[in-house]
């Protein structure tokens, strides 16, 4: 088996797609293209606005879903993942906890 997950590492790094891999709490992983996290900021500057306006909060990003359940993240992946709780935690309680 790992060999064929060296094959589509070698496939994916020739046609220019990198991805981002999560390990999540329960031990599976998930990949996300490179640029998930931006589109995770978009998603969730449109769940804002739904939200001020008084609509309903579209759902989040899956790549946003999963930072709230990952696990030995890097430095920029864990701050993206505190700032995904902080603002489900907004839409939850209409508040917004900086600690």
């Amino acid at each position: 088996m790992g060999s064929l997950k060296n094959t589509i590492r070698a496939l994916k790094n020739q046609v220019g797609l990198n991805y981002i891999t999560l390990k999540l709490h329960d031990g599976s992983t998930l990949q996300f293209p490179e640029d998930s996290w931006a589109e995770n900021f978009g998603v969730n500057a449109e769940r804002l606005n739904a939200y001020y306006r008084g609509e309903p909060v579209p759902d989040p990003h899956p790549f946003g879903v999963a930072l709230l359940s990952a696990r030995n993240l890097g430095e920029f992946l864990s701050i993206a993942a505190e700032k995904q709780r902080q603002l489900e935690n907004y839409f939850e309680h209409g508040r917004l906890y900086m600690g």
